[in-house]
């Protein structure tokens, strides 16, 4: 994904489709907001979230299942 596509997604549960290039196939995942405005990914299968723009790019799509609610 765009850097620019990656900014818009709000924070919450999602199916992330994985590119050919990268092995395909898709994750489930939690997406979220970092202090300084960028996004985090941490696919279920993973130790660690990351907001590593190589991983963002190997990412095809986004597919949002759960809205988080904003909560003050």
């Amino acid at each position: 994904m765009r850097k620019e596509d990656v900014a818009k997604l709000p924070p919450g549960l999602y199916r992330l489709w994985w590119k050919e290039s990268r092995g395909g196939g898709n994750s489930l995942a939690a997406i979220g907001v970092t202090k300084a405005g960028g996004r985090w990914m941490a696919p279920v299968n993973w130790v660690a979230p990351t907001t590593d723009a190589i991983q963002w790019r190997s990412v095809e799509e986004a597919e949002m299942l759960v809205v988080t609610p904003n909560v003050v």
